[in-house]
């Protein structure tokens, strides 16, 4: 039995709505960074706990100014600092928000392929009966339910060696 554990309909003034929000906050943020993978390996990277070094290094570097390399900028150096908290503040906003979205979609998702699993269930029992309409839909569908065998490697070695005929001592 199918259980439909959510039920929103998006009208089309929900979506004009939120892709403008989402193009708005594009445009507001038009400095970020798309770091590709090698771009990634390449950088000093800083984690959350290291934010405070950073902050009293900062401090420091301010209050003792003669302990500064002169090659650093300290207004760079403080626009660094003060960016890097206020974005992870954002992150962390942003990131409850994508997860909500993630684990919707993850929902939505779900309820869709039990219905669809459902449907095709049912067509598959009318094809069975001779209904020709139901035949077409179920070979149609049928290419997504087919399985191509075992995702786990040890499940499709076990079953090789259950269905190999096992050798007999000759004379």
């Amino acid at each position: 039995m199918s259980t439909n554990e959510i039920s929103v309909e998006i009208t089309q003034e929900k979506d004009n709505t939120v892709n403008h929000f989402v193009d708005k906050l594009t445009t507001e943020l038009n400095f970020l960074i798309d770091l590709d993978i090698a771009g990634r390996r390449a950088i000093a990277k800083m984690g959350r706990r290291n934010l405070d070094l950073v902050e009293r290094t900062f401090q420091y570097a301010e209050d003792n100014p003669e302990f500064t390399p002169p090659y650093i900028s300290l207004a760079e150096f403080k626009k660094d600092v003060d960016l890097s908290k206020w974005l992870r503040k954002l992150e962390k906003k942003v990131g409850l928000i994508f997860d909500k979205i993630k684990d919707t979609a993850m929902l939505a998702e779900s309820d869709a392929y039990q219905a669809a699993r459902l449907v095709y269930g049912l067509v598959k029992d009318a094809a069975g009966a001779g209904n020709e309409k139901a035949e077409f839909i179920s070979r149609d569908l049928g290419v997504h339910f087919k399985r191509l065998g075992p995702k786990n490697p040890e499940t499709a070695r076990k079953k090789q060696n259950k269905t190999e005929p096992k050798e007999t001592p000759t004379s």
